[in-house]
């Protein structure tokens, strides 16, 4: 099995070839061309055992571990912080030590963990330099694992969480529709708080019968993929059209944000 990593205007970064993969596992990209692979969703009922792989840039494995159970969420930082989101336990007595969200080294060492006291439920994480942005389901607000990333009075909403600390917006992605995405757009003011921007539409490319269609967002960016199909759009470009729809493109079409149709 060969995978490949691209760049936003598809260029090709770097190939790992495989040659005995493990079926289901998803993959994130660390860095120094490495790859890390883990296992889906696993109950009390699965071995939880090798669940966890980190390829160097030839393709060979340097790393095994495991994330335990419900993992519904992983997420590799830039610097290769690895962030796993954990689902609750509601199987029988089983219990475990770790509250709903971890961090572990690259090489899969565990670095950090909620606790008790500060339980953290988080759904879809994006990536925000060393950090992960997401809605706490606990909490339905944002949550931030940098503490001096916050928004009061934030709306209530589901999906992904966007924010440029720069410039102060803010946006959340909800890709329930099967048809678009509902995007909400506002800033945080002098004091942290939410100012409503727009909320809006953005129709999705239709995938044929035989195409699967994935939403994935980081902090700063929503990226859809349609079979080998790849669009992007940036924060700041859907603020600077103020959640406009984007048509379906060609199956031979991938677009820059800066160079998307108008």
């Amino acid at each position: 099995m060969t995978l490949t990593h691209q760049s936003i205007d598809g260029e090709v970064k770097h190939r790992w070839t495989i040659s005995d993969p493990i079926r289901n596992m998803q993959y994130r990209v660390l860095p120094g061309e490495r790859l890390l692979a883990f296992a889906g969703y696993l109950s009390m009922f699965d071995d939880t055992s090798r669940t966890v792989l980190v390829y160097d840039s030839a393709g060979v494995i340097v790393s095994t571990g495991s994330f335990d159970i419900e993992v519904t969420d992983v997420r590799a930082a830039e610097g290769g912080s690895i962030w796993v989101a954990h689902d609750v336990v509601l199987e029988g007595g089983y219990s475990r030590a770790d509250y709903g969200l971890e961090l572990y080294s690259d090489d899969l060492d565990p670095r950090w963990m909620a606790t008790e006291e500060c339980q953290l439920w988080p759904g879809e994480m994006s990536v925000l330099g060393e950090n992960v942005l997401s809605i706490d389901d606990e909490r339905s607000a944002p949550l931030c694992t940098n503490p001096k990333v916050r928004l009061g009075n934030a709306p209530e909403a589901d999906g992904w969480v966007l924010h440029d600390p720069d410039l102060g917006q803010w946006a959340f992605v909800d890709d329930s529709a099967p048809d678009h995405l509902e995007v909400t757009l506002g800033w945080a003011d002098f004091e942290g708080n939410w100012k409503p921007y727009s909320k809006g539409p953005i129709a999705l490319p239709y995938p044929s019968p035989m195409e699967r269609r994935k939403v994935e967002c980081d902090a700063q960016s929503i990226n859809v993929w349609v079979g080998q199909r790849w669009y992007s759009l940036t924060l700041s470009s859907i603020f600077d059209d103020s959640v406009r729809s984007i048509p379906p493109r060609l199956p031979d079409v991938t677009f820059a944000p800066e160079s998307r149709p108008r």
